[in-house]
């Protein structure tokens, strides 16, 4: 097997990630893949990443020229929401497989070139959606298409952002549409492309309601915590004596002081969204994302014709259940929540099929269709929201 050569674009948190993530594989599989150039906008930030990383690589800022190299196979896209359209484009263009992180496009003509341009090029298409790995997302997607519920009517999910969470989102670039495309599509995309994925059904329509609910304008609040007066806010912040490294590299274009006024920052994001959605085969989602709770939950109930699977994906709450028609005593389903959770075990697994896809030769249609899919309740979403009608998704 040869080794897959890759270019990753962005030194951020992510990109840090997916380096980290061939380091644990070559560890299993000697020489399974390697990164030949990186690129960055900034030098300094460039050159210091691929020190700190132990990075023996071309060092480049033209995306374009990195992506059109012969000896690169795939390129890892790491770098800000609103920039994943044109460089994943720009990569099929170039022939090359590619993995973007989430979501792969803002707007849904972006979504679409990307997709297109895949499909054009043959090649494969993953995105950042690390929760299809949870062992709680492999063993719904067994029990829901195995029939373990019947034939599926639909589910009811709540997304419950916890409200520091949530607040976090309204003092970086994620609270303006033009850098993030909404809350919903940024956030969100994790949880509907899991229902897609878990369930094997593709959305076909939307409504919505929803919009800035929680984070309106306080006359009584100044722009920045440490000026405000308002002591009992609950999403005061304390300024830090130093701008932590973490932020500064994540912040980017649009972000705002550590201790910036959720409440009284600009922003055009939705904070809160109830909608339904109808499915391939009559099946519907009940779906809703709020910033109010006091921890991060994902709460599931897939309901079937012979029964329903209730699941909390949360750190703290993390198990399911099963009852089954007509009078059975639930059941519990035995799911070992995975050491570390979340990313540090997913990013590993992201990368590990990622590179098995290209040394495989699989077929990338239906990758390339639940990518287009994973942010397409989300656009419809908005777009309902605004125009106050059912929105139907056009299909790939």
């Amino acid at each position: 097997m040869s080794t897959v050569n890759l270019g990753l674009i962005g030194t951020g948190p992510r990109g840090r990630v997916y380096v980290n993530a061939v380091k644990q594989l070559n560890e299993k599989t000697p020489d399974r893949a390697r990164y030949l150039g990186v690129c960055d906008l900034a030098a300094e930030k460039l050159a210091a990443f691929c020190e700190r990383h132990e990075l023996v690589v071309d060092q480049v800022a033209d995306s374009d020229a990195l992506a059109g190299r012969d000896d690169i196979d795939g390129m890892v896209i790491c770098t800000p929401d609103f920039t994943h359209h044109r460089l994943a484009t720009a990569a099929f263009e170039q022939g090359k497989h590619v993995m973007v992180e989430k979501p792969i496009a803002i707007h849904p003509d972006g979504a679409r070139a990307v997709c297109e341009a895949a499909l054009k090029a043959n090649k494969v298409l993953m995105s950042g959606f690390v929760l299809r790995y949870d062992p709680m997302s492999v063993k719904l997607r067994e029990m829901i298409q195995g029939g373990a519920i019947g034939k599926l009517l639909g589910g009811i999910v709540h997304e419950a952002v916890g409200f520091h969470h949530g607040a976090s989102y309204f003092r970086r670039w994620h609270r303006l549409r033009e850098f993030s495309g909404d809350l919903l599509l940024h956030k969100g995309c994790h949880t509907l492309d899991l229902f897609n994925w878990v369930t094997g059904k593709l959305p076909r329509r939307v409504s919505a309601f929803g919009g800035t609910e929680v984070f309106l304008p306080r006359d009584d609040a100044a722009m920045v915590c440490h000026e405000c007066k308002v002591e009992d806010c609950i999403h005061r912040e304390e300024l830090p004596e130093e701008e932590p490294e973490e932020r500064s590299a994540s912040s980017g274009v649009g972000s705002l002081p550590i201790d910036a006024c959720v409440y009284n920052v600009d922003k055009d994001s939705t904070d809160t969204v109830f909608l339904v959605g109808e499915f391939e085969d009559r099946v519907r989602l009940s779906y809703s994302m709020t910033v109010t709770s006091q921890l991060d939950e994902r709460r599931f109930n897939f309901i079937g014709t012979e029964g329903e699977i209730i699941a909390n994906m949360s750190r703290h709450a993390y198990g399911m259940h099963i009852r089954r028609l007509p009078e059975e005593e639930p059941e519990e389903i035995p799911i070992e929540m995975p050491e570390g959770g979340g990313h540090v075990l997913s990013d590993v697994q992201l990368m590990d099929d990622f590179l098995g896809r290209i040394e495989s030769g699989a077929d990338p249609e239906e990758d390339i269709q639940f990518a287009y899919h994973s942010g397409s309740v989300a656009f419809a979403a908005v777009q309902s929201i605004e125009s106050g009608s059912t929105v139907d998704i056009p299909q790939l």
